[in-house]
Parts: C-alpha cells; structure tokens; sequence
C-alpha cells in the first residue's frame, strides 16, 4: 500500500513532539544548553522508515507502492536525486502512476532544475490532466525561468480545477505583481484570503496591490488584517504608517509609528523624515 509524503511527515513531526523538537529559530538568549532537551534524531527516523520500505520492496519487488514509499521517504529526508530513482522504479511498475511524476517534478524543482521538473508536471498532467497541484507547482517552476505568462496560465489551471486552492490564487497575486497588473493581483489575493482568512501574508500583498492602485483607504483595511493576523509584523505597520501619513491622520499614524519603534527600532528610524515633514 502506498505510503503518502503527508503521512510520512506527521510521523516525523510526532517524533519532533515527543522530544520537544521546534521550528528553526535563533536560540533565546541565556539558553541553558545543559538543561535543554535533547532534540530527535530525525535522522535515525528516516532510517528506520527506509528499512521499512525496503524490506516491502524484497517481498513484493514487482509491486510499485514499495518503490514509491522509499522515494516518499528519501524526498521528506531532503534526498531528492534519490528519490526520483525510486519514484522512476514505481513508475515502471505502474506506468499510469500519475502521483509519482508529479513527486519527480517537486524533486526537480527543489534541485533547481526547472525544466526537468516542467515536463515531469507534464506527463502528471497527461495522465490527470484536472492535477490542481501538478498545475501549480508547474506555475513556480515557470516563475523559476521568469515565465510569468506561462506562469500565470498554469496557476489559472489550478485554480480552475481547485476553486478554493489558496496557495495557487496567492502565487497567481505575485505573478500578477510581477507584470504589474495589480487590478488582477487583488483579484487573486482577495481571493487566496477568502480561502484560507488567515494567511497574513495574503492581507499584505493585497494591501502593497492597493496601494499601487492608489486605493488608500481598500490599503489599510488590508494592512490592518494583515497586522491583526501577525501583531509583530513591523513592516505592516510601517506602511500603515505610511498611509495614515498620506491620509494626513496624523494620530493614527502616530499610533502605528509608535508600534514599530517597539517592534523594530531601527525600522522606525525610516519614517522619522517623514514625520518631520508633517510638522
């Protein structure tokens, strides 16, 4: 039986659990080393789960799910040249395997080889032609080549598959940003924050398209959730910041200004002009 990426990386994120594992980030200061938790060897996991797979594989050699469970394995451990052997293998048992082409283009776009990964997606979508992420994925590895109209085609693809496919509409906002179509860029963000309400970074983007749209006020609203959802983000308040300045709102500004000397005081020294240029 096939063993999904997902599945493989809630066993590994349960190992991380159990040994107090965090996501990566500057040691706190004062840190007592000593004291700390040992952190899991993730390593040793990948291990025992390519032992697994492996020993599938010695008893069922003519079955694919074995070969494709490894790469699953080797392509979560960062192994991806590994991987795509093993997806290949899977392939060659099951040649109608859509799934395992997808798996050797997330490999190939992760090893920087964009054209590879292309016609990987390609021959995914030959077999499921309605792949929302194979469409996607296809659409980064165009923006990797700056082929953003190809890219923008791709992500249209994904979103037309998967109405509510959050990530894809935010990737088809950059895209569209890049071209400097940002009447499209806040069609694409208002809906990738409709879909997913709290991706910060959704609010933001459609804040930076409004304001290139000279929409001041649809702006803030968009900085304002984007803040609400990140309170530590000082570059939304900066701008927000910004346009209260250009809305002459002299108090609100001062409220945001005096949020992000707190969060990011050299940040803040930016703005210091033009404040004085509003005395």
């Amino acid at each position: 039986m096939k063993r999904q990426i997902a599945f493989i990386a809630l066993l590994l994120a349960a190992s991380c659990l159990a040994g107090g594992c965090k996501k990566a980030a500057p040691p706190a200061a004062n840190t007592n080393t000593a004291a700390a938790s040992p952190t899991p060897n993730v390593e040793e996991v990948v291990k025992e789960l390519a032992k697994l797979d492996q020993e599938e594989i010695r008893q069922n050699p003519q079955q694919s799910s074995g070969y494709y469970n490894l790469a699953n394995t080797y392509f979560l451990a960062g192994k991806y040249a590994e991987a795509v052997e093993q997806y290949k293998e899977a392939i060659r048992l099951d040649p109608k395997d859509a799934a395992a082409r997808f798996e050797i283009g997330q490999c190939y776009l992760r090893l920087n080889r964009p054209d590879e990964a292309i016609a990987a997606y390609k021959d995914a979508l030959q077999l499921n032609p309605k792949l929302a992420e194979a469409h996607m994925e296809m659409g980064d590895a165009y923006r990797k080549q700056n082929k953003t109209k190809e890219a923008v085609a791709s992500y249209q693809q994904a979103v037309r598959h998967k109405s509510d496919y959050a990530e894809a509409f935010f990737h088809l906002g950059n895209t569209y940003d890049q071209l400097e179509q940002f009447k499209d860029s806040v069609k694409a963000y208002e809906q990738a924050a409709r879909h997913n309400p709290k991706d910060g970074d959704a609010f933001f983007n459609l804040g930076y398209a409004y304001s290139r749209l000279e929409q001041a006020d649809e702006a803030i609203k968009a900085y304002k959730q984007a803040a609400a959802l990140k309170p530590d983000d000082a570059e939304a308040h900066r701008r927000l910041t910004l346009l209260y300045l250009f809305k002459d709102d002299r108090a609100a500004a001062t409220e945001e200004y005096n949020k992000v000397k707190s969060l990011d005081p050299k940040l803040a020294e930016s703005l210091n002009q033009h404040f004085g240029q509003q005395k």
